[in-house]
């Protein structure tokens, strides 16, 4: 028991010189999943707080309400707070002057009126892409909206990284409260690695991929130049597994927990970006992740301590591809990447896949938890989250 909690001390001590918002700090400094109901700082003289989601709620629900399940839950279900009502527009401004706050996402590109913005009000501007592609879904403006646009608007910001005001990562690391062994050997541990004994030898990693970019390609067939990779997706033509797990964000792909090992390539290579594909592909499914993506620093902090393979640490693919090969055949070290199974879980808040997205309950949390004290983002501000050349590589 000791053990345990130098192990949690260790990795929580990395964590104490991070600038966070008060509901970060629950969310990334503490041990608990939840912000402590005691700890409210903010009462709504109302009774509650009125939020706007300004004109895509119909898009968003889907996966912040529903999980892609096609039924309504309460947005707030299990949440430290409810006192929270959410309403939705399709560009009206009647009743905006009746919002304590108002949450704009960009990936669609396109802005509200600001001259329609309160004083008393919290504007908050929320994007879960990386910066590279804040403005991905841009289907009805020829120009995106330039980071100057933005600036001396919002109050606070919505995103994955930890130092948002609210934070809405893919995912996390907690520490449990107690180890689940006493005795970590190997025998006992293959018992904390999900579908263990479904693994399989002969082909040792997997990747989905329905995007066919071309720095992706290359990775993977490097990779399959050292060790078999089962693609799936609408990339997959070479082993014709095309038609399986086509859902991409909407359906599991129970298939993939055969795999040792899971192949993350991110889409960019930006501060903090670590996806659902580590989260869901690799550790539910009790897989490996080889990661090129987020900064290695990054990884290190924010995800289980040994759990991962990353391409940084490596000077080229055959020397990564080498490392796997050798973890593959050494049982105690292919076990060492999941001891941290005995102390730590991972959570998953994304809404894809089947899983529950927690981005009302944050906002609510923010709202009670957070400081009162009024800030605007200038544009260095905006910049320091929005800006590629600040935050990203535009490939890993």
């Amino acid at each position: 028991m000791r053990e345990h909690h130098k192990v949690v001390y260790m990795y929580y001590d990395k964590r104490k010189a991070w600038t966070t918002s008060n509901l970060g700090r629950y969310m990334f400094k503490y041990y608990n999943t939840k912000p402590p109901s005691h700890e409210v700082i903010n009462y709504p003289e109302r009774g509650h707080f009125n939020i706007l989601i300004w004109r895509y709620w119909p898009w968003l629900k889907q996966r912040h309400e529903a999980g892609f399940d096609n039924h309504s839950v309460n947005p707030l279900f299990g949440c430290s707070v409810t006192n929270c009502k959410f309403f939705e527009n399709n560009d009206t401004y009647s009743y905006i002057s009746s919002m304590d706050a108002v949450v704009v996402h960009l990936q669609k590109g396109l802005l509200p009126d600001f001259s329609k913005r309160k004083p008393y009000q919290r504007w908050i501007f929320w994007t879960d892409e990386s910066p590279i592609h804040t403005f991905a879904v841009d289907i009805k403006r020829r120009e995106t909206p330039t980071l100057s646009q933005l600036a001396n608007v919002f109050n606070w910001s919505m995103s994955y990284r930890t130092d948002s005001d609210i934070p809405v990562p893919y995912g996390r690391t907690i520490p449990l409260l107690y180890p689940k062994l006493n005795d970590i050997a190997d025998d006992e541990l293959t018992q904390l690695v999900p579908y263990w004994k479904q693994k399989q030898r002969d082909i040792l990693a997997a990747i989905i991929m329905s995007r066919c970019v071309g720095f992706r390609m290359r990775f993977v067939m490097q990779l399959q130049r050292f060790f078999n990779v089962d693609m799936f997706g609408k990339c997959a033509l070479v082993n014709n597994h095309t038609n399986r797990c086509p859902g991409r964000y909407t359906h599991d792909c129970p298939i993939i927990s055969k795999y040792l090992f899971y192949i993350v390539i991110e889409n960019s290579k930006c501060r903090q970006y670590i996806s659902e594909k580590v989260f869901h592909h690799a550790y539910s499914k009790g897989a490996i992740p080889i990661i090129m993506g987020s900064p290695l620093v990054d990884c290190v902090k924010l995800l289980p301590p040994n759990s991962f393979i990353h391409m940084d640490n490596f000077a080229s693919v055959k020397h990564l591809a080498r490392e796997v090969y050798a973890i593959s055949g050494n049982i105690p070290k292919l076990l060492s990447y999941h001891a941290w199974r005995n102390n730590f879980k991972t959570v998953e808040e994304h809404g894809f896949l089947g899983t529950r997205s927690l981005a009302m309950c944050r906002i609510c949390e923010a709202l009670n938890y957070n400081s009162n004290a009024r800030k605007v983002y200038g544009i260095d501000d905006i910049m320091l989250y929005l800006d590629p050349a600040v935050c990203c590589s535009r490939n890993p």
